[in-house]
């Protein structure tokens, strides 16, 4: 092979080689990341007022736990009376929350 020849391979070869490096698959670009967002803290909920019931002339503590779906004992407990046969007009009592 004349000397003119094999210069003009090795060119070839070289462009070939840097060529296929040059256009070979490219690296592919890193997807970024979002970054997470702290969640804010919820707001606390305010303590609701309690439910209140004035009692009224001839009420009973089962008609008025009947009434706000709760019970005799529960309208005890949350308004500390000794004695459930005995309420007057006028008492307030406390409703306690139902439970679903």
């Amino acid at each position: 092979m004349s000397p003119i020849r094999r210069g003009a391979l090795v060119l070839c070869s070289a462009v070939v080689f840097i060529g296929a490096a040059a256009c070979g698959d490219p690296e592919p670009e890193p997807i970024p990341t979002p970054e997470a967002e702290p969640s804010p803290s919820p707001e606390p909920s305010p303590t609701p007022e309690p439910r209140t019931h004035v009692v009224t002339q001839g009420e009973t503590l089962s008609g008025i736990a009947r009434h706000f779906g709760t019970t005799v004992e529960a309208l005890v407990a949350a308004n500390n009376i000794e004695n459930p046969d005995v309420i007057h007009p006028g008492q307030e009592l406390i409703i306690p929350e139902t439970q679903p």
